[in-house]
């Protein structure tokens, strides 16, 4: 059994981009923990406070995640939209904590080579978990985790995706859990809305009729993006759906060690 940690800076990045990855991990009886970084607090529409807002996607999010087998949620309760300024050092401290606590032999975050991201929280996050990466394993990095039993720890296999990408590497075939995949993704009900809202908007701006949305229901929108969006995915390796994942590969460590 192998212990994954996966970052996902809002709730719904972890169901939407590879939450059949994790249904697999689990399984094959791995521990999956998620670390849920931001709290969502303005992810919704039609909710009439923050408090309120943080309180629903709280409880979607974990009605999600056990869907997806999750073993642990963690959340880091930092305010969504913000990583722009947010403080860095302090971000990647808590990450290295989080690594020495769990001791994962795999984690999975953003891919900081991805494209077309514009999401700043999505950014910071990834570079702030890449350098807590190898930053844990450096015992003059704070050593004061070690007055509370915490030692340094370096995590093997370290994944990332991305909304887009070109490096991806690992392909996953999600095809005989995609339907629990759409199932934990439905939990979401108040991100979901807030996503399609964002997209009539946009259509509406272009000039394009968005009256077409009204056929659907939010769970049947749900299954329509994104099962196009996982299709699209397989379709290249012929496989019915999929999702992608980057190893940024250990060749140059191997290489080394052969020396």
């Amino acid at each position: 059994m192998k212990k994954i940690m996966v970052i996902t800076p809002h709730a719904d990045d972890v169901t939407i981009s590879v939450g059949g990855a994790v249904i697999k991990w689990v399984e094959e009886d791995h521990e999956v923990t998620v670390v849920r970084v931001t709290n969502d607090d303005a992810d919704c529409i039609g909710i009439s406070t923050r408090e309120e807002a943080v309180a629903i996607n709280k409880a979607e999010a974990e009605e999600a995640y056990k869907v997806l087998g999750v073993s642990r949620t963690i959340h880091m309760g930092y305010v969504s939209d913000t990583f722009g300024g947010v403080d860095f050092l302090e971000l990647r401290e808590k990450f290295i904590w989080l690594i020495r606590e769990i001791k994962p032999d795999r984690t999975l975050c953003f891919d900081l080579d991805g494209r077309e991201e514009e999401n700043m929280d999505h950014r910071v996050i990834s570079y702030a978990m890449a350098e807590a990466l190898w930053t844990s394993s450096f015992d003059l990095h704070h050593p004061e985790h070690f007055k509370e039993g915490l030692e340094p720890f370096c995590v093997p296999e370290r994944l990332y995706y991305a909304r887009v990408s070109d490096k991806a590497n690992i392909v996953i075939d999600i095809s005989d859990v995609i339907d629990r995949k759409f199932k934990s993704i439905q939990c979401q009900k108040a991100v979901m809305k807030n996503i399609f809202a964002q997209i009539r908007m946009r259509a509406e701006a272009l000039g394009e009729d968005a009256s077409v949305m009204d056929k659907y229901s939010i769970d049947e929108m749900v299954d329509k993006l994104f099962r196009a969006a996982a299709a699209e995915a397989g379709k290249k390796f012929g496989l019915q759906y999929a999702e992608l994942l980057r190893d940024p590969g250990t060749g140059l460590l191997r290489d080394f060690i052969k020396v």
